[in-house]
């Protein structure tokens, strides 16, 4: 409020040229944050490399990498900018879906913050291997094959595999889970 009365009364004063100062501390510069991924797919536990670089060369500040889940941004790990002002993170999603990443440089000295793209990284799970001797997979509780046409476990929706006869199946919801021909 004291700022406005100052202003209004300069305004007054007929010749009179006022110059209005930044705030002390306030963010001038406005940094590039760059973002890829190693891989776009994966497998759930495989590792993925976040990488990227700030502009200008803000070597030995910090950057945070989030997550986005549940409605919000989530830190994951921070990282001082190397001397190239490029960060460098692995990530190792544990379960299917998409996860959301990005880079958050944080407000420093004369520098607002910033914010990299999002990149998402689609985990999908992976089909269960064939037991070495078995030529179907996968197999039911009691070890047997399952063929088209059964119900599936919960465990195996979404999953393909072979049949006792050798047909590929796929676990995919037709009127309940079942196994169905492919």
């Amino acid at each position: 409020m004291k700022l406005r009365a100052i202003v209004v009364a300069a305004l007054a004063v007929p010749g009179l040229a006022l110059a209005v100062a930044a705030p002390a501390g306030a963010a001038t510069h406005h940094p590039t944050v760059g973002i890829s991924a190693s891989r776009y797919s994966i497998h759930p536990g495989t590792t993925v490399t976040l990488s990227g670089t700030v502009f200008p060369n803000l070597h030995g500040r910090s950057i945070a990498v989030q997550r986005y889940a549940n409605h919000s941004w989530h830190k994951v790990s921070t990282r001082k900018l190397s001397a190239t002002s490029r960060y460098k993170v692995s990530v190792s999603p544990s379960y299917p879906g998409t996860w959301i990443y990005r880079v958050h440089f944080l407000a420093q000295a004369g520098w607002s913050s910033a914010n990299s793209r999002n990149v998402s990284i689609k985990v999908i799970r992976k089909a269960p291997t064939a037991p070495p001797a078995a030529s179907c997979y996968p197999l039911t509780n009691g070890g047997n094959c399952y063929e088209p046409g059964e119900f599936c476990r919960s465990t195996d929706h979404g999953v393909t595999g072979v049949a006792g006869d050798g047909e590929a199946i796929e676990c995919e919801d037709n009127n309940g889970w079942r196994w169905e021909p492919i």
